[in-house]
């Protein structure tokens, strides 16, 4: 067995056994939550049900996880403090993906459907009046709205010193800020008549991903758990990095990965229209005819099967496939190399270094 396979085992391991024990509790903490919406009102019933059904589907469970493995570089904290953090982070992570559906007129998320299409379905079944495609709408946003208030009462609710509690909530402030930008920056990429140049896309991968993703979430555990700043600066340099890998590799996966393993379909990033590593290398790179091919395509929904694997073709013959795979490599590696000759728990190492592996070896 090679080091990288024995350390994304390692990774796989200490995930798989993280996942029983949050979803769990997660499940637990949603029933209470349901609980409390059926008391006020039997029409909170469906907002409830989406939102346990969506927060409940079967996903990675990255960022709580990492939440987690965050505060075992300090320490090992009870239960009670931890893992409502790490709920927190799930919950602000279904606040994105509710929003973000909304906005890229998603129809799946994990191979189903996404909220605002379950909404639509509600209505539907019901014959409500009025219009069903509004009210999956509006139905999703204040779940995502519902979402993100949860996800503070979680913050809040941990029992922490005062001293850790005004360190976390300044990392869980920022946090929030930085993808709410970072959503914002990639809305305003899509509207481009061509795809934004690398330096842009660069930006958007920093704040919607790389810090929201990895460096954040490692910084809310080590907040909680009394970490100094030395280890904020080491979590920035291995998070970063390696938060621009994951998001580089999701395009790729979003351009050329399984639908039946991603959950969602393969064309959707370039019938959305966004600008991604591989597209704007590509177009920079396009001859005349491939760059109308691209933009015949790039942003149209209606665009054929046909166009859209020309664009996947002229991806691949630019070269744009291969550097972005390379950029991935060397941002795994700058985040592998951040650890080297640190001072972290040989077990927590090992996790993270497992983790800088299985970003590049995942297919969904």
């Amino acid at each position: 067995m090679s080091v990288q396979t024995a350390r994304i085992a390692c990774f796989r391991e200490a995930l798989d056994a993280f996942r029983g024990e949050f979803d769990g509790w997660l499940r637990g903490w949603l029933e209470r939550r349901a609980d409390f919406c059926r008391q006020s009102s039997p029409d909170l019933e469906v907002l409830a049900a989406v939102l346990m059904d969506f927060s409940l589907r079967p996903g990675k469970r990255l960022r709580p996880f990492l939440v987690l493995w965050g505060s075992r570089a300090v320490r090992r904290m009870p239960d009670e403090q931890i893992l409502p953090v790490a709920a927190a982070a799930e919950m602000l992570h279904v606040f994105a993906l509710a929003h973000d559906d909304v906005m890229d007129c998603s129809d799946t998320r994990r191979g189903l459907p996404t909220v605002h299409r379950l909404f639509e379905s509600f209505h539907a079944e019901r014959s409500l009046r009025g219009s069903a495609a509004q009210f999956g709408l509006s139905g999703a946003i204040l779940l995502g709205d519902y979402a993100l208030a949860l996800s503070d009462e979680l913050i809040d609710s941990s029992p922490l010193p005062d001293g850790r509690r005004r360190a976390l909530r300044e990392v869980w402030d920022r946090m929030r800020e930085e993808v709410i930008l970072g959503q914002f920056m990639d809305v305003a990429a899509s509207c481009s008549s061509v795809p934004v140049p690398e330096d842009t896309i660069h930006r958007i991968l920093s704040l919607k991903s790389g810090k929201y993703t990895l460096e954040r979430p490692l910084h809310l555990g080590a907040a909680a758990a009394g970490g100094d700043p030395e280890l904020q600066a080491l979590f920035s340099r291995y998070g970063e990095p390696l938060g621009r890998a994951f998001q580089i590799q999701d395009d790729i996966l979003g351009m050329f990965g399984s639908p039946e393993v991603t959950g969602k379909p393969a064309d959707s990033d370039i019938r959305e229209g966004k600008s991604t590593l591989l597209i704007s290398r590509a177009f920079q790179s396009a001859s005349p005819s491939d760059r109308e091919a691209i933009l015949a395509a790039w942003g149209r929904p209606e665009a054929s099967a046909e166009r859209l694997e020309r664009v996947r073709e002229i991806v691949r013959a630019t070269g744009a496939l291969d550097a972005a795979r390379a950029a991935a490599r060397r941002a795994a590696d700058e985040a592998t190399a951040a650890l080297e000759g640190s001072s972290l728990p040989v077990e927590v190492r090992e996790v993270l270094l497992g983790l800088a592996e299985f970003v590049l070896d995942r297919e969904a």
